[in-house]
């Protein structure tokens, strides 16, 4: 029977409480009558060596990231000024158009009356 490479992830937990994955664990799962020859022993600790180098790289790099663009509090604080301020500035320019249509049907109510009074004073009616 051929060993079969598994690879198990431990899963505990980090100082803030948050669930965390170490680094992952090789295991030979072996029958009796199969053993596990040194050149597969050193295979598998290269494969692990390997494995914990990338993941270093990527925590790092990841991190690195984290640190550079994330933006910092103040920067956090603009955007936030600058987000509200946005919203005001929609607020006042959807106000400003509510206001000019009503301003518009009220010209035009204004004008068809002024229309209609013309049309019947011209036609007879004294007021």
């Amino acid at each position: 029977m051929v060993p079969i490479a598994m690879q198990r992830h431990v899963v505990g937990r980090n100082v803030a409480g948050h669930l965390t994955m170490t680094d992952p664990r090789i295991i030979r799962v072996s029958s009796e009558e199969s053993r596990i020859s040194d050149e597969e022993a050193r295979q598998d600790a290269r494969d692990l060596h390997i494995s914990l180098l990338v993941r270093g790289a990527v925590n790092e790099a990841v991190t690195k990231a984290i640190e550079e663009y994330m933006p910092k509090p103040e920067e956090r604080e603009f955007l936030a000024l600058a987000v509200r301020r946005a919203a005001r500035r929609e607020q006042l320019q959807q106000a400003i158009i509510e206001k000019s249509l009503a301003g518009l049907v009220w010209a035009a109510i204004l004008f068809l009356g002024v229309v209609f009074f013309e049309y019947i004073s011209d036609h007879g009616w004294k007021p």
